[in-house]
Formats: C-alpha cells, sequence, structure tokens
C-alpha cells in the first residue's frame, strides 16, 4: 500500500506509525532507500528536475508517494497505512504555468533557481514582414485541458526475487514499454549479478499513459530484492485518479497572415506546456513535438515558433493518444476556421487553397521534418463526397433561416510516427510448426493475430516439405488467440 501525500505542496515535518513492530519492515520511506533513487526522465539543454520514487523533504503533487506500507494481504497493508501518520506544513501551491514563468514566482525546485525546464524557438522565413503585409491577420489564444487515461485496468506490478541458484529478479508489470522498464531497473537496482526479466502481461488499455515509467515499477522490485520474496502492488481506481500521468495540459497563443483568398502566408504560434512537478520518462519529449507539426499538412512556408516549458505542483505529463501532434493539430485547424470565417469563406476551400501539393513530395517543412508522400486534396474531396458535405451546407443554411444553429467540423491531420525500428524472426520445426519471434510489445492493437495472419498468408506461396499446421507468436507475452484461413490453423499462442 502506497501512502500519498494529499497536498499540492507541502514541507514533510515528520511521520510516524503507530501499531508497528520495531525492525519489523513494514513500512518504507526515502531514508530506507539509501541512496537517492530516482525515475528516468531528462532533455538535452533543459532544467531536470527528477522524480523520486519516495518524496525526500518535500512533496509537490497531489498523489505524490510518500511511503510504502507492507502487509500480507492488500487489507492488511490499507489497514496498517492508516496507523501511518505524515505531519505536513503546506506550502502555496503554483499552479498555473504560465505564472511560473515570473520572475517573482515561487520556485518548486530551488536548486534549479527556476521553474523552465526547457526553451525552444525557431524562424523560418521573413515573418514580420508577411505579417506586416498581408490582407488579414487573425490570432487567437486557446487552451488545451489537462486529460488522463482511464484504461479498463489499472497498473500492476509484480516482482519474484532470484529463486534458488537463478539469478534472476523477473518483474511483471502493465507497461506498454518492458524493454525500458529492465533497463531502468538494471540501472537502479542493487543487483549484484541479478540480471532482470520484464514480461508484459496483457496489459487492459494503455493509450501512451503507460508508455513510461512510474515509481512503483522501481519500488516493488527493490522490495522483492530486500525482502528475499514476491512483492505485488495493484493500482486501486483511486489512485489512477490521482497519479496516471496526465496528457496535453498546454497555453497557445496562435497567429495567421493570409491573402483575401484565403492563402496563409505565415504563422506565428507560441506554446507554453504544463509538465506538472517532476520529468518522467516522456515529459519533456512531448510539447516538442507540437512545433514539429506546427504547419500540419499546409505549405506554409513563414513560420515562428516558440515553445517554453514549465514546472507546476502538478502530477506530470507525459504520452496520451497522439501526444504532442493532435495539439498541434487542434491550434492550426482552429485558427483556419477563424481565418475562413473571417474571409466569409468556406473553411473546406481555404483548406484546399493551402494544402501540400502532391508534386512537392518529399515536403520538407519548416520544423525540418519531411513528409515522405501525400496527396490531401483528394483525401478531403473523398471526405466531402461520402460524407455530403454540400447538401449539409444547405440544411445548414435552412436551420439558421428557422432559428436553430447546425454545427459542421472539418480538419485535416498528419502527424510523425513510427520511432524506433523492430525486428523479427520465423522459426519452422521438424512438425512444421511456425514460431513468429517480435520485439513489438503489443499493448491491446491484436499484434499476435495481425502478426500470425500476415506469415500465414507469406507461407501459402513457399513451397514447404510439410503444410505447416500451426503460427504461433512470440513476444514476451503470454495469452491467446486463434483464428483458422483457407484450412491452415495459426495459433497466436504467446509465451515468454
Amino acid at each position: 500500500m502506497v501512502v500519498r501525500s494529499p497536498h499540492a505542496h507541502a514541507r514533510i515535518r515528520g511521520l510516524r506509525a503507530r501499531g508497528v513492530r520495531p525492525r519489523a519492515k513494514q513500512v518504507v520511506t526515502a531514508r530506507d532507500l539509501g541512496k537517492p533513487i530516482v525515475l528516468p526522465g531528462d532533455i538535452e539543454g533543459g532544467a531536470v528536475a527528477p522524480h523520486p520514487l519516495l518524496a525526500v523533504d518535500y512533496v509537490h503533487y497531489v498523489g505524490q508517494p510518500v511511503a510504502v506500507v507492507l502487509g500480507k494481504s492488500p487489507q492488511e497493508a490499507a489497514d496498517r497505512a492508516m496507523e501511518v501518520v505524515v505531519e505536513y506544513e503546506p506550502l502555496q501551491p503554483l499552479v498555473d504555468a504560465e505564472a511560473a514563468l515570473d520572475r517573482q514566482a515561487l520556485l518548486l525546485h530551488r536548486k534549479l533557481r527556476t521553474n523552465v525546464a526547457y526553451r525552444d524557438s525557431w524562424r523560418r522565413g521573413a515573418v514580420a514582414r508577411v505579417f506586416a503585409a498581408a490582407d488579414v491577420t487573425i490570432s487567437q489564444r486557446i487552451h488545451q485541458q489537462r486529460i488522463a487515461a482511464i484504461s479498463l485496468e489499472g497498473r500492476a506490478v509484480l516482482a519474484v526475487p532470484p529463486q534458488n541458484r537463478d539469478r534472476t529478479l523477473t518483474v511483471w508489470s502493465s507497461t506498454q514499454m518492458p524493454h525500458a522498464l529492465r533497463d531502468a531497473l538494471e540501472e537502479r537496482l542493487p543487483l549484484r549479478g541479478v540480471r532482470v526479466r520484464v514480461i508484459a502481461p496483457d496489459v487492459g488499455g494503455g493509450f501512451g499513459a503507460k508508455g513510461t515509467i512510474y515509481p512503483e515499477e522501481v519500488l516493488v522490485p527493490w522490495l522483492a530484492l530486500r525482502l528475499g520474496r514476491p512483492v505485488k502492488w495493484v493500482e486501486s481506481r483511486r489512485e489512477h485518479l490521482l497519479t496516471i500521468c496526465h496528457g496535453r495540459s498546454q497555453f497557445a497563443d496562435v497567429a495567421l497572415a493570409a491573402s483575401r483568398d484565403g492563402r496563409i502566408q505565415g504563422l506565428r504560434l507560441r506554446v507554453v506546456a504544463d509538465l506538472g512537478a517532476y520529468l518522467m520518462s516522456t515529459t519533456a519529449e512531448i510539447p516538442p513535438l507540437t512545433l514539429e507539426m506546427a504547419t500540419g499538412p499546409y505549405a506554409i512556408r513563414n513560420v515562428e515558433a516558440e515553445l517554453v516549458e514549465a514546472y507546476t505542483n502538478k502530477v506530470p505529463t507525459g504520452a496520451y493518444r497522439g501526444a504532442g501532434r493532435p495539439e498541434a493539430a487542434f491550434y492550426l485547424e482552429r485558427a483556419i476556421d477563424i481565418l475562413a470565417r473571417t474571409l466569409e469563406l468556406d473553411p473546406a476551400l481555404v483548406r484546399r487553397r493551402n494544402f501540400i501539393p502532391p508534386e512537392a513530395f518529399p515536403y520538407r517543412a519548416p520544423s525540418g521534418s519531411v513528409y515522405d508522400s501525400g496527396n490531401y486534396e483528394r483525401a478531403l474531396d473523398r471526405a466531402l463526397d461520402v460524407s455530403s458535405y454540400s447538401q449539409w451546407r444547405d440544411r445548414q443554411a435552412q436551420a439558421r433561416q428557422a432559428g436553430r444553429y447546425l454545427g459542421i467540423g472539418l480538419s485535416s491531420y498528419v502527424e510523425t510516427c513510427t520511432y524506433g525500428s523492430d525486428t523479427s524472426r520465423v522459426e519452422l520445426d521438424t512438425q512444421g510448426r511456425v514460431t513468429v519471434f517480435s520485439g513489438t510489445s503489443p499493448h491491446g492493437q491484436g499484434g499476435a493475430t495481425g502478426f500470425a495472419q500476415i506469415v500465414a498468408d507469406a507461407l501459402r506461396s513457399v513451397s514447404l516439405p510439410e503444410t505447416p499446421r500451426a503460427s504461433r507468436m512470440v513476444t514476451g507475452r503470454r495469452g491467446a488467440g486463434r483464428w483458422w484461413s483457407g484450412g491452415l490453423r495459426c495459433t497466436g499462442l504467446l509465451s515468454a
């Protein structure tokens, strides 16, 4: 059971546990960890506030782990946790990212001497000139609120220390990134010759929020090594709501300069990102993606972009459903709608006039990203056709004459993705069974089924001594899923 802070910002004055036997190893605090252990989280050129496994002297967000209470059952641990008394001195919290940028603002991490974690800015083209000469300019201030993933299955961690001659620490975690977790444990735990094996079982919803490393994922293996026995932690729904990393949380000022026919000549974008109290493994790297995709699918050559990341007394942010790129799309698409309304032009027409043309690919965006291919106008025309867009505009006009409002939304979206790479291996044994080995960690996408189908289809055209009878997928997980196709049985068995 994890004892968590009820305060967004406070000094820890003391901690005592009523009814806990001395030296019973039932309550663990930061002092028991020995040297400070922090979570992965960094950004080149930034001011890094590492996230400690357990709070040291101060707490900086509601839900921050302060102590761990052990029990033979969840009920026993919960009862003992009720006996833990933490004395807090509440401090003024800093909850506004823009206020955190003020030189007179309270410093959350005094050693950093700043609340700014990271800054970046760049300019391409003659931005000032095109804004000064433009037929029309529009500007808008947009706030993207904090959001959080609510997966059907919360997080859980089970760690089993080395048994007998097996010098392996085995950790099961509901994570999207078992390889990164393994590396983090190897770097932070006192292993003394013990190797680490991480298993990601079926993950009941990830959405990016399980793509970061949390304190419990390091605390539980640490406890298992210390106690020499298995240790398990299962997140409650309340804990999930308190501590799962949040997404978005940005303020943006966006402006467009355009001609009277709706052709965009310049873009200005300033983003202030609220990171929360600390850097976790994906916290600081998400907001730069907003600047990377600032121009979306549009051929805008004169661009001025700025990003400021700030610390506040909130839960750290991280990856969530697109992670930085949907924010950019929202700012740009909202600005284009305002431009279309200002010019009294159809929003679809303004988008079409500004798309990157097919002959321009491969296209280097002002951010430096290279788009390999695309035909955005054709995609838009297809969307307008299948949705009967022109008919909806007629119905909208009729509705307004009758005093009713009918909304019609348009949005064009492109994003940078496919980070990293993976290799696979296909093996055929003497029994005619086919096994596919892959380093990809599935967390709800049905990868095992898809890979088995791909391999089975490929093997149909291969001359083999004996027709393969089964195809199975091995990804370091365990689960099952079977399907049939053309008399070839493919079993999506996932084994370690």
